[in-house]
């Protein structure tokens, strides 16, 4: 995957002079160091503020800052107008609000009521709607809310990361499906994120550029990574295309600084004879790839990945199995580190799969819990749905007869039996948004609860 950058926050301490400050700054303290740990944080700025002229001092001293969150760690009750005035410059900046707690000291709790002091700008801060707040707590009996810290900072790291994002596609349309389509004025206002049309001309003329010799390095890449899944697969002139098509599309993504691709699959078949799987399935490993121009798909891959910093893939719901499983596949594509054991790939027209000819991915998926969730819009408002679940090997299955026509034991398509873990399949689909959703594994519900919190986006979880 490609590094992400640190979540750059400001961070200020309050609380009254009136209190012993040697105390207090041990408590506080403890809250710092644990942020300082988090290898993914930069702490552009820190200060502690005790007296009105102070506030005033430091809220001149950091208004000209660039961060993407502010945490207000409040240790004691405070006058209101302290923290309103470091918050003004910031308003538009997801804000934390974080009570320590006192100190219990022999047998006796110290307390300089923190909350006394958050709770006037907590309701301050409801009073701007546009305002993006989150107020935390640390207790006695669970400690530091570092965790909920995190899922914060993360959150916060998340919005501001969107903002640089660019995605290329190649045509607005493909499949003739609703849920794919977007807005792009929409798109820049909610989450900064630009588009960027593409020629297949373009491509095309990449590929034509590459001898032999100048795709030995990912021709080596392909052979340490992927098996055929028969010797009757291998076609020089098929791989040879595919892996001057993967070259091409490394080589856009690296010189227009693109970020996600979506690309018209059709499109590519029927003026190739190559399907995107088996490149996108490569290229997915470090940015979000999609046969099919979902740009939604795009922007819900970009949110996933940085939240959980694992590799994500998106799946189509095929059809419901029980009470508590949907069947989801792609149609040869998911990244090598999703899949289990050998990678195994074939030659899709040599079975008989004449719409979308080439080489595709036909490896097992890995089970285990994965979370899935999509991003669907209605104008300017944002709906997320998301679930969590265990993956398990699916029954064999083919696509009616478009698949693999020529053969009974034919190659399996990635695919999993998606067993829900909080709900059951009857709930999902009554809140189905699109046919395809992202995944990941492992459980990562909370982290999209908080991101969607703060970026203000209707959440569905089933």
């Amino acid at each position: 995957m490609s590094t992400k950058l640190k979540a750059r926050i400001g961070l200020i301490s309050f609380y009254d002079e009136g209190y012993s400050p040697d105390l207090i700054d041990r408590r506080l303290k403890l809250n710092i160091d644990q942020l300082k740990e988090c290898n993914f944080v930069e702490i552009v700025f820190e200060h502690k503020v005790k007296s009105f002229l102070a506030s005033k001092e430091i809220a001149e001293r950091i208004r000209s800052k660039y961060i993407d969150c502010i945490i207000i760690l409040v240790a004691s009750w405070t006058e209101t107008r302290l923290i309103v005035e470091c918050l003004q410059h910031f308003m538009h900046k997801p804000i934390l609000i974080w009570t320590i707690t006192g100190v219990v000291k022999d047998n006796v709790l110290n307390s300089p009521a923190p909350i006394g002091g958050a709770a006037p700008v907590v309701f301050y801060l409801k009073s701007f709607p546009d305002t993006n707040f989150v107020f935390i707590r640390d207790t006695h009996e669970k400690g530091i809310a570092i965790e909920e810290a995190i899922k914060f900072i993360k959150s916060s790291g998340c919005i501001a990361d969107l903002k640089d994002k660019t995605i290329g596609i190649t045509s607005i349309g493909t499949c003739h499906t609703f849920t794919f389509n977007f807005d792009a004025t929409s798109l820049k206002s909610k989450f900064g994120i630009g588009i960027e049309d593409m020629s297949i001309t373009e491509i095309t003329d990449l590929m034509d550029g590459y001898a032999e010799k100048d795709i030995k390095d990912e021709r080596d890449l392909f052979i340490k990574n992927f098996e055929f899944f028969s010797d009757q697969d291998i076609n020089d002139k098929t791989v040879i295309k595919t892996i001057k098509l993967f070259k091409a599309l490394k080589e856009k993504i690296s010189r227009d600084r693109l970020d996600a691709l979506m690309l018209n699959c059709f499109l590519f078949g029927d003026t190739m004879d190559l399907t995107l799987c088996l490149p996108f399935s490569l290229l997915s490993m470090d940015v979000p790839c999609k046969g099919g121009v979902d740009v939604m798909s795009a922007v819900t891959q970009f949110i996933v990945r940085y939240l959980s910093n694992k590799v994500t893939a998106y799946l189509e719901v095929f059809e419901q199995l029980n009470k508590t499983k949907v069947l989801m596949s792609s149609c040869g594509y998911a990244p090598k580190s999703m899949c289990e054991g050998k990678k195994i790939i074939c030659d899709s027209g040599r079975w008989g799969d004449s719409n979308l000819p080439g080489i595709k991915n036909c490896s097992l998926m890995k089970e285990g819990l994965m979370t899935m969730a999509r991003i669907s819009f209605t104008g300017d408002s944002y709906l997320m749905h998301a679930a969590i679940g265990n993956a398990k090997k699916p029954l064999q299955f083919k696509e009616l007869d478009m698949l693999w026509k020529n053969v009974k034991e034919m190659p399996c398509t990635p695919s999993v039996e998606f067993e829900f873990i909080n709900s059951n399949a009857d709930e999902f689909l009554d809140n189905i948004i699109s046919s395809h959703y992202t995944f990941v594994y492992g459980d990562y519900l909370d982290e999209l609860k908080m991101y969607c919190r703060l970026n203000k986006i209707d959440l569905i979880v089933n």
